[in-house]
């Protein structure tokens, strides 16, 4: 009797193990369908238009500074193409890549991922003086308002580096 008792009791608890172990993974795949929603949602609102205009100042703002002297013809005109953007499209803007800094902040999407899909123009953003003129009271550096976007810009130079260095091999390491 006690030898049926002992095996009934292993069906028992393999069969709760299992159940524990179907549970787990169920949750796992759950969270990352959950992460991957969240991720298209922040990824249809980045390329759905609405910041086509900032995208374009800033690229423009970005070569001019890149190629040309301080002062200089091209460097004015792409300030002056930087100060001309809506007020509200700049917070927009700058509110959205602090939505997505709090993502990755949180884990739901990692670093190297939030740098390669949004990377590039948080940093053109952050380092791009004109686009802040009319954002901050006082220097963005100083403004507590946009310590969050400091911070993850700040956090994402690690992936860039790596993304710059060996493309294929940081791309391949992406993931939810």
């Amino acid at each position: 009797m006690t030898d049926l008792y002992d095996g009934l009791t292993l069906v028992a608890l393999s069969g709760i193990a299992g159940s524990i172990f179907k549970f787990g993974y169920e949750l796992k795949k759950d969270g990352v369908k959950r992460r991957s929603d969240l991720y298209d949602d922040l990824r249809k609102e980045f390329d759905g238009g609405s910041f086509d205009n900032i995208f374009t100042a800033l690229d423009d703002y970005d070569t001019a500074v890149k190629h040309n002297p301080a002062g200089s013809l091209p460097v004015i005109q792409a300030e002056i193409s930087i100060r001309s953007l809506p007020l509200n499209d700049k917070y927009r803007f700058a509110a959205f890549i602090e939505h997505v800094a709090l993502v990755t902040n949180s884990g739901i999407i990692s670093y190297p991922l939030a740098n390669y899909a949004f990377g590039e123009y948080a940093r053109l953003g952050w380092n791009c003086a004109p686009f802040w003129d009319d954002l901050c009271d006082t220097s963005k550096q100083k403004d507590p308002y946009w310590a969050m976007y400091q911070e993850f810009v700040a956090k994402l130079q690690p992936a860039a580096e790596a993304l710059n260095a060996t493309p294929s091999k940081a791309v391949a390491k992406i993931r939810f």
